[in-house]
């Protein structure tokens, strides 16, 4: 499961996936949430819910407080027994990414 910050952020991750994929399918292979903040309130409501998700990949903003709670989920998710990753974007975030890969095609 890939979470993040903002939906257009999970927006544009998938749109990454597909570009970088090729196919238009890509996106939805993985499960993404949108925390809408840093907060991972919805976070056990979607495990709940998702009972086969075993890997939280942290795809929060490239910015101090994007790291500083990036690093504080990941390891709260891991003493849960869950694999956890942070995965940055290049830019403050995914949506910046995106523009950049449109801007370069």
């Amino acid at each position: 499961m890939y979470v993040f910050e903002s939906p257009i952020d999970l927006m544009s991750h998938a749109s990454l996936e597909i570009a970088t994929i090729g196919n238009a399918e890509a996106w939805n292979q993985h499960n993404r949430l949108s925390l809408s903040g840093t907060s991972d309130r919805a976070i056990p409501y979607f495990l709940d819910r998702h009972k086969d998700i075993d890997n939280i990949i942290f795809c929060l903003d490239n910015d101090p407080a994007g790291h500083e709670a990036a690093v504080a989920l990941a390891k709260k998710y891991a003493k849960k027994g869950f694999k956890t990753r942070i995965e940055f974007p290049i830019g403050k975030d995914f949506n910046d990414d995106l523009m950049a890969h449109l801007d370069g095609c």
